[in-house]
């Protein structure tokens, strides 16, 4: 197998050999042990996604209900869908927008932390601290 089957695993791959591999009785790594297990990597990108109409099915919403520990009446589950299944049309909208040039940002202010001068006193005496 070649390529990036992870392309959001860590690379542990150096030189054909697996860096976390325990040597072998005779103090050797596997030399093929690349041949059979597929190398991670980060430096590859990930493709765009395409444009694929999304379905969230009832059986999914039952599925993240179980896994959250929720218990959702049959009525709810659908209700549900429908909501995910508009939020995730709303999603493709936003999809189409063009974002060359545009900086990734982790917030939509520009937000910094604002620091007062120190200014250096001497400590207070152990009395008047107590």
């Amino acid at each position: 197998m070649a390529g990036c089957w992870r392309p959001w695993w860590p690379c542990f791959w150096v030189s054909g050999a697996c860096v976390g591999a325990p040597a072998s009785r005779n103090g050797r790594r596997d030399a093929d042990l690349s041949d059979r297990v597929p190398k991670p990597c980060y430096n590859r990108p990930i493709p765009p996604c395409e444009d694929h109409h999304v379905a969230f099915t009832p059986e999914d919403v039952r599925k993240c209900a179980q896994l959250a520990r929720l218990a959702l009446s049959e009525e709810e589950i659908v209700i549900q869908s429908r909501h995910i299944a508009e939020l995730l049309e709303r999603f493709k909208t936003l999809q189409q927008l063009d974002l060359d040039g545009i900086e990734p940002t982790s917030h939509c202010l520009a937000v910094s932390n604002v620091f007062r001068e120190d200014h250096p006193e001497d400590p207070l005496p152990r009395e008047q601290a107590l």
